[in-house]
């Protein structure tokens, strides 16, 4: 390429300045405005987890936990109708072949269970209620008469 060329590419390949009517203002950089957006979702999760608190456990009526305790454990031991606690669950325990019945309830915003079993299967003091032999435990032992005895 001849030098005169060059010469003339340069001075008019130049760079410039662009004109006004090319050019705009940059976009303004915004902060998301994430508690507008996150208000409504955050207000429906805090009903819901009190809704969920408000509702009371629903249990086992108490005649249902009675034929878990005469049939599955062979304990004929009767949890009154109008106790106070709500049951939860009644389950047979197999402990070395020893059959023990757990129920667990609430009871004054606490949650027990309580262990009840035959008195020749298993060892610790025995409860004689109607010429039967039996042994209860739990972790919480006045806790443990309201459940039959409460009021």
């Amino acid at each position: 390429m001849s030098e005169w060329l060059k010469l003339e590419l340069a001075h008019h390949l130049a760079p410039v300045e662009a004109p006004l009517s090319l050019t705009w203002p940059a976009p303004e950089s915004r902060r998301p405005r994430l508690s507008f957006t996150l208000l409504p979702i955050l207000a429906a999760a805090a009903a819901l987890a009190l809704l969920i608190l408000a509702v009371p456990r629903a249990g086992i009526s108490p005649a249902a936990a009675n034929r878990c305790l005469a049939r599955d454990a062979g304990i004929p031991l009767a949890i009154p109708e109008s106790t106070p606690a709500v049951i939860q669950r009644a389950r047979i325990l197999n402990q070395n072949g020893a059959r023990i019945a757990a129920i667990t309830y609430g009871l004054h915003h606490r949650e027990a269970t309580v262990l009840i079993a035959r008195a020749g299967t298993v060892t610790g003091p025995a409860w004689r209620p109607h010429g039967q032999a039996y042994v209860i435990a739990c972790a919480d032992p006045p806790l443990a008469c309201l459940l039959c005895h409460g009021t």
